[in-house]
């Protein structure tokens, strides 16, 4: 077939999405399909209208890329393309809704309070801190709502940090503060075989540069490795990875991310990634590769899923 890898993102995206499409590109010609690389700019509805490949592999990722954008354009052109669907990518890579919808059916997340640029410049701090308070305690974490890895994250540990607030807002007009879970970042990876989400390995992701403040940054070098967890626990965590899966909407393929709290040893829901990393030192690999599925062998699967859907 000919596959377009379409990569791009925002820019603190941009880069980590063309290494992933360099490795989807050629574990899909190990494969024996002709595939390209497309950078997703403003040109890129008209060039797939042109050349209307078999399949797109998207591999864009972030605000107007990865968040139904990308999907979007590719169903008006009426041409099979991997992963979720353009609604439910929308909702995926907004953590308000994402959490929003969980929370609703009682799935476990921290605490969490949604703010707008609008709310949080125009109402006094005293307001703003008093609304945190109601709802959780410090130390909290604030995010970009639909900015990808560790950027737009900021950990207030302190009233004193309550500036560092207003630097999520470079990345998005829409923030959330979350209560900080103190603990061991945890991810399932959900891949769909034989039309069946299924999890793989989950991994516990120890970082090899963590910042003392103990805040997981997951732009930085990781290792991951399995964790021996009790039954029940990693039954819960896979249990509620493929609820939050479904629930969102997720097709093919994605990545639930947790905290397990230190203080109480329970696992937190903390978000979904519709286009994980491909890379192979990137946890989706990783957790394929500990469940016996080679790269290879996984962009395989990931693309037969859309053929055999079209």
């Amino acid at each position: 077939m000919n596959i377009a890898v379409v990569h791009g993102g925002t820019s603190t995206e941009s880069a980590i999405s063309s290494k992933n499409a360099h490795y989807i590109r050629a574990a899909l010609a190990e494969n024996g399909h002709n595939a390209f690389m497309l950078t997703f700019d403003e040109n890129t509805y008209l060039t797939l209208h042109a050349q209307r490949p078999d399949l797109v592999f998207i591999a864009v990722q972030g605000k107007h890329h990865g968040d139904g954008t990308m999907q979007s354009i590719c169903e008006i052109l009426k041409i099979p393309y991997t992963g979720s669907k353009a609604a439910a990518a929308a909702l995926i890579n907004n953590k308000f809704y994402c959490k929003s919808i969980c929370s609703y059916h009682h799935i476990r997340t921290p605490e969490y309070l949604h703010l707008s640029m609008q709310a949080f410049f125009g109402t006094p701090r005293r307001e703003i801190i008093r609304e945190i308070e109601r709802k959780m305690r410090l130390p909290v974490v604030a995010k970009a709502v639909s900015q990808g890895g560790s950027f737009g994250i900021e950990l207030i540990q302190t009233w004193d940090d309550y500036d560092l607030i207003a630097k999520t807002f470079e990345f998005d007009n829409e923030i959330i503060i979350e209560r900080f879970i103190r603990g061991k970042p945890v991810t399932t990876a959900i891949l769909e075989i034989q039309r069946r989400p299924t999890p793989l390995a989950t991994l516990t992701c120890f970082n090899v540069d963590q910042p003392k403040d103990g805040l997981f940054l997951f732009n930085r070098p990781f290792l991951a490795k399995p964790e021996e967890y009790p039954k029940n626990m990693l039954a819960e965590i896979e249990h509620t990875a493929l609820k939050a899966f479904h629930l969102l909407g997720a097709k093919n393929y994605a990545r639930v991310d947790f905290m397990v709290e230190d203080e109480t040893g329970l696992p937190y829901f903390l978000e979904i990634n519709a286009v994980p990393g491909l890379k192979p030192e990137s946890f989706f690999p990783q957790a394929a590769r500990i469940s016996g599925i080679s790269l290879s062998e996984l962009i395989r699967i990931i693309t037969e899923n859309e053929i055999s859907i079209a």
